[in-house]
């Protein structure tokens, strides 16, 4: 209930909707609103950051001098069509070692090399074969650094997120 009999502050206008193609940050806009007492309303928004796959109601607070307060909502929706970043640099030694990276905005990807499931930041060592397909050897080092025998052509690293967006890129050259 508003103090002492004083009207609370009226939300005029929200800003519009938005909708993303990635999960960011993005400048919401900023609403407008009237009071009956003199001063400027504060508004404040409960967004989180950054947004996610999906439709977030983002509720928006004014408030008066009096602390008087009044709500409206604006909504924000994510589909997520952008791929995760996906990369294999080297990283010996031994040779033939590099590390896995993959990064998505919205999610945590899955990384793949064949049918073998990596972990972002993993070091894998690859070794081209006259045989096609891609099979795990056995580990390397006191690390125990997975270790694949891969056909020619075959050492790509590939990288999906939830959304089903794909990269990939080529260990060998």
């Amino acid at each position: 209930m508003p103090a002492s009999g004083i009207l609370r502050p009226v939300i005029t206008s929200v800003p519009p909707d938005v909708h993303l193609n990635d999960c960011t940050s993005p400048d919401l806009g900023r609403p407008t609103g009237t009071d009956d007492c003199a001063g400027a309303l504060t508004f404040t928004n409960d967004a989180p950051s950054p947004f996610l796959v999906g439709t977030t109601v983002v509720t928006w607070t004014a408030r008066d001098l009096a602390g008087n307060q009044a709500t409206a909502t604006q909504t924000v929706t994510v589909v997520d069509t952008v791929a995760p970043t996906v990369s294999c640099l080297p990283a010996g030694p031994p040779g033939g070692t590099f590390q896995v990276v993959s990064t998505d905005h919205c999610a945590v990807p899955v990384i793949r090399l064949g049918t073998f499931v990596l972990q972002s930041g993993e070091r894998i060592k690859i070794n081209e074969v006259g045989q096609s397909g891609i099979r795990l050897v056995g580990y390397v080092g006191p690390d125990r650094i997975k270790h694949f025998h891969v056909g020619r052509g075959e050492a790509i690293i590939r990288s999906t997120d939830p959304s089903g967006n794909v990269a990939s890129v080529n260990c060998l050259p």
